[in-house]
Protein backbone atom coordinates (compact mmCIF):
# COMPACT_ATOMS: atom_id res chain seq x y z
CA UNK A 1 0.00 0.00 0.00
CA UNK A 2 1.41 3.26 -0.69
CA UNK A 3 2.30 5.76 1.91
CA UNK A 4 -1.25 7.81 1.33
CA UNK A 5 -4.51 6.61 -0.28
CA UNK A 6 -5.33 8.08 -3.46
CA UNK A 7 -8.31 10.05 -2.91
CA UNK A 8 -10.68 11.22 -5.66
CA UNK A 9 -12.28 14.89 -5.70
CA UNK A 10 -14.37 14.73 -2.39
CA UNK A 11 -16.88 17.18 -4.49
CA UNK A 12 -17.98 14.18 -6.72
CA UNK A 13 -19.23 12.00 -3.41
CA UNK A 14 -22.95 11.65 -3.64
CA UNK A 15 -25.91 10.07 -1.49
CA UNK A 16 -27.17 6.59 -3.08
CA UNK A 17 -27.54 3.15 -1.14
CA UNK A 18 -24.86 1.24 -1.16
CA UNK A 19 -25.86 -1.34 -4.35
CA UNK A 20 -27.24 -4.63 -3.46
CA UNK A 21 -26.25 -6.25 -6.74
CA UNK A 22 -22.53 -7.04 -6.58
CA UNK A 23 -21.70 -10.53 -7.24
CA UNK A 24 -20.61 -12.68 -4.14
CA UNK A 25 -17.45 -13.33 -5.69
CA UNK A 26 -16.23 -9.41 -5.60
CA UNK A 27 -16.25 -9.42 -1.70
CA UNK A 28 -15.73 -12.89 -0.95
CA UNK A 29 -15.03 -14.20 2.67
CA UNK A 30 -12.35 -15.57 1.85
CA UNK A 31 -9.13 -14.63 3.78
CA UNK A 32 -6.56 -16.15 1.53
CA UNK A 33 -7.75 -14.33 -1.69
CA UNK A 34 -10.02 -15.77 -4.68
CA UNK A 35 -10.24 -19.60 -5.68
CA UNK A 36 -7.98 -20.21 -8.68
CA UNK A 37 -10.69 -20.35 -11.62
CA UNK A 38 -12.22 -16.88 -10.98
CA UNK A 39 -10.77 -14.15 -13.41
CA UNK A 40 -11.08 -10.42 -12.88
CA UNK A 41 -11.59 -7.47 -14.87
CA UNK A 42 -9.44 -6.54 -17.53
CA UNK A 43 -6.32 -4.67 -16.32
CA UNK A 44 -3.65 -3.14 -18.51
CA UNK A 45 -0.11 -4.79 -17.48
CA UNK A 46 3.16 -3.07 -18.74
CA UNK A 47 4.94 -5.95 -20.29
CA UNK A 48 8.18 -4.64 -18.71
CA UNK A 49 6.52 -4.91 -15.27
CA UNK A 50 5.59 -8.70 -14.77
CA UNK A 51 6.26 -10.39 -12.01
CA UNK A 52 9.46 -12.60 -11.53
CA UNK A 53 7.96 -16.18 -12.90
CA UNK A 54 5.29 -15.20 -14.65
CA UNK A 55 5.03 -17.11 -18.09
CA UNK A 56 3.05 -15.09 -20.66
CA UNK A 57 2.99 -17.65 -23.15
CA UNK A 58 1.50 -20.13 -20.27
CA UNK A 59 -0.65 -17.51 -19.54
CA UNK A 60 -1.91 -16.53 -22.98
CA UNK A 61 -2.90 -20.30 -23.60
CA UNK A 62 -5.01 -20.53 -20.04
CA UNK A 63 -6.62 -17.15 -21.50
CA UNK A 64 -5.96 -14.72 -18.87
CA UNK A 65 -4.22 -12.57 -21.30
CA UNK A 66 -6.39 -10.28 -23.75
CA UNK A 67 -4.78 -8.61 -27.21
CA UNK A 68 -1.85 -6.59 -26.74
CA UNK A 69 -2.08 -2.75 -26.94
CA UNK A 70 0.96 -1.47 -29.16
CA UNK A 71 2.79 1.84 -28.53
CA UNK A 72 0.47 4.82 -28.74
CA UNK A 73 0.49 7.24 -31.86
CA UNK A 74 1.27 9.74 -29.22
CA UNK A 75 4.23 8.30 -28.16
CA UNK A 76 5.55 6.76 -31.45
CA UNK A 77 4.14 8.83 -34.45
CA UNK A 78 5.85 6.74 -37.08
CA UNK A 79 4.06 3.28 -38.03
CA UNK A 80 7.67 1.65 -38.77
CA UNK A 81 8.74 3.31 -34.80
CA UNK A 82 5.69 1.54 -33.62
CA UNK A 83 5.91 -1.25 -35.70
CA UNK A 84 9.28 -2.39 -34.55
CA UNK A 85 8.63 -0.91 -30.63
CA UNK A 86 5.82 -4.37 -30.50
CA UNK A 87 3.13 -4.37 -27.58
CA UNK A 88 3.94 -2.63 -24.28
CA UNK A 89 1.30 -3.62 -22.59
CA UNK A 90 -1.43 -6.32 -22.91
CA UNK A 91 -4.61 -6.96 -21.32
CA UNK A 92 -4.54 -9.29 -17.98
CA UNK A 93 -7.47 -10.86 -16.35
CA UNK A 94 -5.32 -13.41 -13.91
CA UNK A 95 -5.16 -12.57 -10.18
CA UNK A 96 -2.03 -11.08 -9.92
CA UNK A 97 -2.71 -7.42 -8.58
CA UNK A 98 -1.20 -4.07 -10.62
CA UNK A 99 -0.46 -1.09 -9.10
CA UNK A 100 -0.92 2.36 -10.73
CA UNK A 101 1.84 2.37 -12.75
CA UNK A 102 0.76 -0.90 -14.63
CA UNK A 103 2.94 -3.06 -12.67
CA UNK A 104 2.12 -6.92 -11.91
CA UNK A 105 3.34 -5.63 -8.14
CA UNK A 106 2.28 -8.71 -5.95
CA UNK A 107 -0.42 -12.32 -5.35
CA UNK A 108 -3.38 -11.42 -3.68
CA UNK A 109 -4.19 -9.76 -0.27
CA UNK A 110 -4.20 -12.01 2.53
CA UNK A 111 -7.48 -10.02 3.80
CA UNK A 112 -7.19 -10.99 7.46
CA UNK A 113 -3.39 -11.56 8.03
CA UNK A 114 -2.29 -8.07 6.31
CA UNK A 115 -4.58 -5.83 7.47
CA UNK A 116 -3.08 -4.50 10.37
CA UNK A 117 0.27 -4.10 8.13
CA UNK A 118 -1.31 -2.18 5.63
CA UNK A 119 -3.19 0.39 8.02
CA UNK A 120 0.32 0.51 9.83
CA UNK A 121 1.80 2.12 6.85
CA UNK A 122 -0.09 5.36 7.40
CA UNK A 123 0.27 8.09 9.47
CA UNK A 124 -2.68 8.46 12.50
CA UNK A 125 -4.45 11.34 10.32
CA UNK A 126 -4.27 9.67 6.85
CA UNK A 127 -5.53 5.98 8.43
CA UNK A 128 -8.24 7.80 10.34
CA UNK A 129 -9.88 9.55 7.27
CA UNK A 130 -9.18 6.65 5.09
CA UNK A 131 -11.01 4.34 7.54
CA UNK A 132 -13.67 7.41 8.15
CA UNK A 133 -14.34 6.63 4.54
CA UNK A 134 -14.68 2.98 4.59
CA UNK A 135 -17.25 3.97 7.43
CA UNK A 136 -19.57 5.71 5.05
CA UNK A 137 -19.96 2.84 3.08
CA UNK A 138 -21.37 0.60 5.84
CA UNK A 139 -18.20 -1.23 6.36
CA UNK A 140 -17.99 -0.39 10.33
CA UNK A 141 -22.03 -1.28 10.02
CA UNK A 142 -25.07 1.19 10.87
CA UNK A 143 -23.16 3.45 13.65
CA UNK A 144 -19.79 1.71 13.78
CA UNK A 145 -16.96 4.42 13.55
CA UNK A 146 -12.99 4.47 13.21
CA UNK A 147 -11.30 4.21 17.01
CA UNK A 148 -8.71 6.61 18.23
CA UNK A 149 -5.60 5.04 16.82
CA UNK A 150 -7.01 3.13 13.82
CA UNK A 151 -6.18 -0.22 15.30
CA UNK A 152 -9.21 -1.91 17.02
CA UNK A 153 -10.46 -5.15 16.05
CA UNK A 154 -13.70 -3.22 14.36
CA UNK A 155 -10.84 -1.08 12.18
CA UNK A 156 -8.80 -3.95 11.41
CA UNK A 157 -12.44 -6.02 10.29
CA UNK A 158 -12.91 -3.51 8.04
CA UNK A 159 -9.94 -2.72 5.97
CA UNK A 160 -9.90 -6.65 6.09
CA UNK A 161 -13.23 -6.23 3.94
CA UNK A 162 -11.19 -3.52 1.61
CA UNK A 163 -8.42 -5.64 0.58
CA UNK A 164 -11.31 -8.18 -0.43
CA UNK A 165 -12.20 -6.00 -2.42
CA UNK A 166 -9.12 -4.87 -4.19
CA UNK A 167 -8.41 -8.43 -4.77
CA UNK A 168 -11.67 -9.18 -6.36
CA UNK A 169 -10.91 -5.82 -8.41
CA UNK A 170 -7.68 -7.37 -9.08
CA UNK A 171 -5.44 -4.29 -8.17
CA UNK A 172 -2.97 -2.98 -5.21
CA UNK A 173 -5.02 -0.76 -2.58
CA UNK A 174 -4.06 2.68 -4.02
CA UNK A 175 -6.03 1.60 -7.40
CA UNK A 176 -8.89 -0.12 -5.45
CA UNK A 177 -9.31 3.39 -3.28
CA UNK A 178 -10.51 4.79 -6.61
CA UNK A 179 -12.58 1.99 -7.72
CA UNK A 180 -14.44 1.31 -3.85
CA UNK A 181 -15.72 4.91 -4.18
CA UNK A 182 -16.59 4.91 -7.62
CA UNK A 183 -18.37 1.22 -6.94
CA UNK A 184 -19.21 1.34 -3.44
CA UNK A 185 -21.42 4.60 -2.84
CA UNK A 186 -22.64 6.35 0.72
CA UNK A 187 -24.97 4.35 2.92
CA UNK A 188 -27.98 6.50 2.69
CA UNK A 189 -29.36 6.83 6.47
CA UNK A 190 -26.41 5.03 7.73
CA UNK A 191 -23.24 6.46 9.13
CA UNK A 192 -22.21 9.87 8.58
CA UNK A 193 -21.48 11.39 5.05
CA UNK A 194 -18.96 14.21 5.13
CA UNK A 195 -19.74 17.17 3.06
CA UNK A 196 -16.60 18.64 1.66
CA UNK A 197 -16.24 22.42 1.52
CA UNK A 198 -17.21 24.03 -1.40
CA UNK A 199 -14.52 23.28 -4.41
CA UNK A 200 -13.90 27.08 -5.44
CA UNK A 201 -13.37 27.89 -1.50
CA UNK A 202 -10.31 25.67 -1.12
CA UNK A 203 -9.07 26.68 -4.41
CA UNK A 204 -8.92 30.16 -3.55
CA UNK A 205 -7.44 29.71 -0.29
CA UNK A 206 -5.20 27.79 -1.36
CA UNK A 207 -3.72 29.89 -4.01
CA UNK A 208 -3.55 32.83 -1.63
CA UNK A 209 -0.98 30.96 0.65
CA UNK A 210 1.03 30.07 -2.74
CA UNK A 211 1.05 33.82 -3.70
CA UNK A 212 1.82 34.87 -0.10
CA UNK A 213 4.80 32.44 0.49
CA UNK A 214 6.03 31.64 -2.98
CA UNK A 215 5.05 33.69 -5.34
CA UNK A 216 2.41 31.93 -7.73
CA UNK A 217 -0.32 30.08 -7.66
CA UNK A 218 -1.00 26.48 -6.92
CA UNK A 219 -1.21 23.89 -9.31
CA UNK A 220 -4.04 22.28 -10.60
CA UNK A 221 -2.14 18.88 -8.90
CA UNK A 222 -1.41 21.40 -5.73
CA UNK A 223 -5.25 22.30 -5.08
CA UNK A 224 -6.58 18.43 -5.93
CA UNK A 225 -4.21 17.13 -3.17
CA UNK A 226 -5.05 20.48 -0.98
CA UNK A 227 -8.85 19.35 -1.45
CA UNK A 228 -8.22 15.84 -0.63
CA UNK A 229 -5.93 16.88 2.62
CA UNK A 230 -9.28 19.22 3.66
CA UNK A 231 -12.06 16.39 3.24
CA UNK A 232 -9.83 13.78 5.27
CA UNK A 233 -9.29 16.19 8.30
CA UNK A 234 -13.20 16.89 7.81
CA UNK A 235 -14.34 13.05 8.07
CA UNK A 236 -11.43 12.48 10.87
CA UNK A 237 -13.23 14.80 12.78
CA UNK A 238 -16.24 13.51 11.92
CA UNK A 239 -15.59 10.39 13.23
CA UNK A 240 -14.01 11.28 16.25
CA UNK A 241 -10.70 12.29 15.47
CA UNK A 242 -8.62 16.19 15.80
CA UNK A 243 -10.60 18.64 15.11
CA UNK A 244 -10.50 19.98 11.32
CA UNK A 245 -8.71 23.54 11.23
CA UNK A 246 -10.51 26.52 9.19
CA UNK A 247 -9.56 26.69 5.57
CA UNK A 248 -6.83 29.57 5.72
CA UNK A 249 -5.34 27.80 8.44
CA UNK A 250 -5.47 23.91 6.46
CA UNK A 251 -3.96 25.91 3.25
CA UNK A 252 -0.82 27.53 5.22
CA UNK A 253 -0.28 24.06 6.89
CA UNK A 254 -0.26 22.30 3.41
CA UNK A 255 1.77 24.91 2.29
CA UNK A 256 4.53 24.69 5.11
CA UNK A 257 4.16 20.78 4.81
CA UNK A 258 4.50 20.20 1.33
CA UNK A 259 6.65 23.10 0.04
CA UNK A 260 8.41 23.93 3.23
CA UNK A 261 11.97 24.44 1.72
CA UNK A 262 10.51 26.60 -1.24
CA UNK A 263 7.97 28.54 0.68
CA UNK A 264 11.24 29.22 2.60
CA UNK A 265 13.44 30.64 0.37
CA UNK A 266 10.62 32.64 -1.26
CA UNK A 267 9.70 34.00 2.15
CA UNK A 268 13.57 35.19 2.76
CA UNK A 269 13.53 36.57 -0.99
CA UNK A 270 10.62 38.45 -0.43
CA UNK A 271 11.94 40.04 3.23
CA UNK A 272 15.04 41.15 1.45
CA UNK A 273 13.20 43.33 -1.26
CA UNK A 274 11.33 44.60 1.32
CA UNK A 275 14.40 45.66 3.58
CA UNK A 276 16.25 46.86 0.39
CA UNK A 277 13.25 48.92 -0.54
CA UNK A 278 13.15 50.32 2.93
CA UNK A 279 16.68 50.93 2.95
CA UNK A 280 16.33 52.99 -0.02
CA UNK A 281 13.27 54.63 0.80
CA UNK A 282 11.22 52.88 -1.69
CA UNK A 283 8.71 51.15 0.96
Amino acid sequence: MSNTPVVPDPNAVTDISIPTDIAPSAISTSTKGLAADVKLPERQVNATGLMTGFDPVKASQDGLLTGPTNLSPSLAPSARVRELGGPVTFGYVGQNLINSRGVMARPQYDASGEAYSELARLNTSDRLGFLSTLATRGLYGKSGKPSATGFDSSDISAMSEFLRFANSQGVTVDVAYNQFLAQIKPVQGTGKVVRPDAKQDLDSAVDSVFRQFMARDATPEEKAAFRQMAFKQKSAEAYGGAMAPNIGVAAQAYASNQFGPEAQATSAASLFDILDKKVKGLA
